[in-house]
């Protein structure tokens, strides 16, 4: 990947940072990612993560319930005794979870502008990656694409540069809103960034979208509209 693609990426340490969520809160906006946006890859992080918890709660509730069980003298020692006591405790466990559950779905709804920001980020990173691949066939073929118009390689990485501010801009609404809601100075600064990089993409010539180039560019150009109506909806 060529360096001013490798510099417009936004990595999963940079979106760490941006958002600044603990772990309940990250669940959260992958249980919305997952089914409220049909993202089946995060949909099996969230199922991977969740049997995981499972398996933690049993590991700490299984060996409490058995001291529990022994010094009230209540200790099954007959197998059928045993197997319906790691059916109630695994009844237990699974009640536990289905309660974190329904907390998870209440918390997805009210992190549904964040997972749409999140979605975008994703897009975002897509186009770049097909811009690298774009460049890798090119320099193999040793014969750049000739592309009418304006809508060349160089526009495309200009309209990104606007876009990345975007997002970071739009991420950045998004955490003051939630986190500190006194900060209203620095809210309507970037709340002006954004309204500044719309217009600014909205000047890039979107007319010939038959090229690959024209296509990344709208795509780059919708994910910065998508960004200014998910922080519309914050305020």
């Amino acid at each position: 990947m060529q360096s001013d693609l490798e510099d417009l990426q936004i990595t999963t340490e940079n979106l760490d940072d941006l958002v600044d969520l603990d772990f309940s809160s990250t669940l959260a906006v992958d249980f919305c990612r997952a089914f409220i946006f049909k993202n089946y890859q995060q949909g099996l992080s969230v199922l991977m993560t969740e049997f995981f918890v499972l398996l933690v709660v049993l590991i700490f509730v299984m060996p409490v319930s058995l001291i529990v069980l022994r010094s009230a003298g209540n200790l099954p020692e007959d197998s059928a005794g045993v197997t319906q006591m790691l059916v109630v405790i695994l009844g237990i466990a699974l009640l536990g979870i289905s309660v974190w559950n329904l907390y998870l779905c209440q918390q997805a709804k009210q992190s549904k502008s964040l997972a749409q920001l999140m979605e975008e980020v994703d897009k975002y990173n897509g186009i770049i990656k097909t811009l690298s691949l774009i460049d890798q066939i090119e320099s193999v073929g040793n014969s750049p694409s000739q592309l009418p118009g304006t809508n060349n390689r160089a526009e495309v990485i200009e309209a990104l540069r606007v876009t990345k501010s975007s997002l970071i801009s739009g991420l950045q609404v998004e955490k003051i809103i939630r986190k500190h809601q006194g900060f209203i100075d620095r809210r309507y600064q970037l709340l002006s960034e954004l309204e500044n990089n719309l217009t600014t993409l909205m000047t890039f010539d979107r007319v010939n979208q038959q090229s690959e180039y024209g296509r990344l560019l709208n795509e780059s150009l919708q994910i910065g509209m998508t960004v200014h109506k998910e922080v519309r909806k914050l305020q």
